[in-house]
């Protein structure tokens, strides 16, 4: 029986026991962060206001940004309203922060959080039931176990990333969320509750989860629910036609502003709502005072603080997840957060509750820096300048025992396995070792290395400054893992590499069969034809044609594909975003032609083999034919096989 219809009420009891738990930590939450604040010295707006006007033009010019938004709220007022440079070049439009409306990308999950724990407030859903509850007609496949809410709010499913196909080009393109998710839901890689992996998708769900509850369309659920009763007038999704005062994105071509059309996200949830900066303030307002702005409340005091409160970290002592935020707890000081970018703009929303205030940042450039964008630089300074590191603050304790660092190759978790996409992994990858002295070293991608030193057991500080970094033990059926957490508190969890997955031992494998293929479809037949030409015989033989053709295919793929995918890139959003490109698609047809040939020649040579036509077995020809079956399952091992 999949019940069992005898303890109903006491499953209810239950149900309704670890409700009041929740409710009571909450309180104790709010009352924790009241007596905090009235210990604090207020932040003094006239000081940010300085600080803002001083810093934003300068940043702007420096990174070429067109226009910026800047909202400060403080004791449940929105104190500072700034709007910077244009929101259009051409032409000429002026960045308002009561009209201009700024994409909000990533920070859309937040507001899509609220409007999940807005259901969970009424008792209408339970954040630790499975979710296959909630979702009528659609089968979501939970292999690795049953995944809630609570998990989705968390990013701790255990989805697969998968970006291709993520974006509509026009609205009309967009398909029902319903309709998307069951035809691009990624699989799991993991059981529910163990490691964070950012997913798009599991917000998508969540949406999904409103919609199907309430029984309303999820953006039709969020404008009635949440936008109006907080007077967010200027709020909504891009569903459909740009609205008026839409912030023009741009991107920078050979010295020039270029502007940029929008992108259409399909996981409406997940990154699709635009929202003024005075907008946005009062949405900040309502996190801070209760759910509240000058009206009815969108969550009651407790449920805010549940959403803020920390349910996942991924190491001991460290940032880690609220519902629908993360942390940023340098120096004792904690803000909660969320930030989002997408085709040439960036967005974020940041909370200090210590405090009582909040900022809202956007603007209408996708910054490309070495020092960072701009949204981290200004997190970082205003910290600086006006959240010190408190006196008392001491490293948490934990009854966890110090994990031992191990050496190798660290892959980030948030990547594809089972998509074309899953060759981007190759290089997101940092690498620990540890020099003579003792010292622990990271090498990023980047290539620029970094010590890490020591301030709490299993965690360490960046020598250079710009973040954290945390181990976590691995059990005995997984590998350990490297949690590294950026200055802005995101936590982006690394798993060990096997050996033979390195990149060091992928891209010697590479290299083998390129040169490999480089003969056999080149050298080789380049050889023979001067050996005709001037001796007038030719030790060409037919079949050694389907080794050569099979070769040089997989050289066409190799450069061809990886530039067809990867290639165009527009205000740093990438074209295959909208799907597998055309070229891309074309290019794929390679791989099960070549593994088809790479038969063909091992047959070929048994058959020169059984004439007497090869004397003794040539190692070159028997080379190719093994770099060609080679090259078969590094294909399937990088989902380059339509298999």
């Amino acid at each position: 029986m999949p019940f069992d219809s005898a303890p109903v009420n006491r499953v209810e009891r239950l149900a309704q026991g670890r409700r009041a738990v929740t409710v009571a930590v909450a309180l104790c939450a709010c009352c924790a962060r009241a007596a905090a604040q009235e210990h604090r010295t207020p932040i003094d707006s006239a000081a940010v206001a300085r600080f803002a006007d001083e810093l934003f033009p300068r940043e702007m010019s420096r990174r070429r940004i067109p226009g910026a938004v800047f909202v400060f709220v403080s004791s449940g007022e929105i104190a500072i309203a700034r709007g910077y440079g244009a929101a259009q070049l051409e032409p000429p439009r002026p960045v308002d922060p009561e009209r201009t409306r700024f994409r909000l990308a990533s920070v859309s999950k937040t507001i899509t959080a609220m409007a999940a724990l807005q259901l969970v407030e009424a008792g209408r859903v339970d954040l630790h039931r499975n979710i296959a509850g909630y979702l009528h007609g659609f089968h979501l496949d939970e292999p690795r176990g049953a995944i809630t809410l609570h998990h989705l709010l968390t990013h701790t499913a255990g989805f697969d990333e998968r970006l291709t196909g993520m974006a509509a080009r026009s609205p009309e393109t967009i398909e029902p969320l319903a309709e998307y998710l069951a035809r691009s839901m990624p699989p799991s890689f993991t059981e529910p509750g163990r490691v964070i992996s950012y997913s798009n998708h599991g917000f998508g769900l969540v949406g999904l989860i409103v919609q199907e509850v309430s029984g309303r369309p999820f953006v039709d659920y969020v404008r009635e629910q949440v936008f109006e009763p907080l007077g967010m007038q200027r709020s909504g999704a891009l569903v459909g036609a740009a609205p008026d005062h839409l912030a023009t994105a741009y991107d920078v071509v050979d010295g020039r502003h270029r502007p940029l059309s929008p992108e259409y996200i399909q996981a409406t949830p997940a990154g699709a709502f635009f929202s003024t900066g005075t907008d946005m303030g009062r949405l900040l307002i309502a996190h801070l005072r209760g759910g509240a702005y000058r009206g009815p409340s969108v969550l009651r005091r407790e449920t805010m603080a549940l959403m803020h409160a920390q349910h996942f970290p991924q190491a001991a002592g460290v940032s880690g997840w609220a519902y629908g935020m993360w942390e940023d707890a340098r120096n004792g000081q904690r803000a909660l957060l969320h930030n989002g970018g997408g085709k040439g703009y960036r967005a974020l929303m940041y909370l200090v509750p210590d405090y009582d205030v909040g900022f809202f940042v956007a603007y209408n450039l996708a910054d490309r820096h070495e020092e960072g964008e701009l949204q981290e630089v200004f997190i970082t300074r205003f910290r600086d300048r006006f959240l010190p590191a408190r006196a008392d603050v001491a490293v948490a304790a934990t009854e966890a025992a110090a994990v031992e660092p191990a050496d190798g190759e660290y892959v980030y978790v948030r990547r594809a396995r089972t998509t074309v996409e899953s060759f981007i992994s190759i290089i997101n990858r940092v690498r620990l070792s540890r020099g003579k002295s003792g010292a622990l070293t990271v090498v990023g991608f980047s290539g620029e290395p970094f010590e890490l030193r020591s301030v709490a057991p299993s965690v360490y500080r960046r020598s250079d400054g710009r973040g954290t970094v945390a181990f976590e033990a691995g059990r005995p059926d997984t590998t350990p893992r490297l949690l590294m957490i950026t200055d802005s508190g995101f936590p982006a969890v690394y798993e060990r590499v096997p050996p033979l997955a390195t990149q060091r031992v992928q891209l010697v494998w590479l290299s083998v069969m390129v040169a490999v293929f480089l003969y056999a479809a080149l050298w080789r037949p380049l050889a023979s034809l001067w050996k005709r030409r001037t001796t007038g015989t030719s030790s060409v033989r037919w079949t050694r044609w389907p080794g050569a053709a099979a070769s040089a295919m997989n050289l066409v793929f190799l450069v061809g594909f990886p530039i067809a995918f990867l290639g165009r890139n527009e205000g740093g959003f990438p074209e295959f975003a909208y799907g597998v490109p055309a070229a891309a698609r074309a290019l794929l047809i390679l791989p099960p032609v070549t593994a088809i040939l790479a038969v063909a020649a091992l047959i070929a040579l048994v058959v020169d083999a059984r004439d007497g036509q090869i004397p003794r077995l040539r190692p070159t020809d028997l080379l190719i034919v093994v770099a060609l079956l080679s090259f078969t399952a590094f294909a399937w091992y990088w989902n380059l096989l339509p298999l």
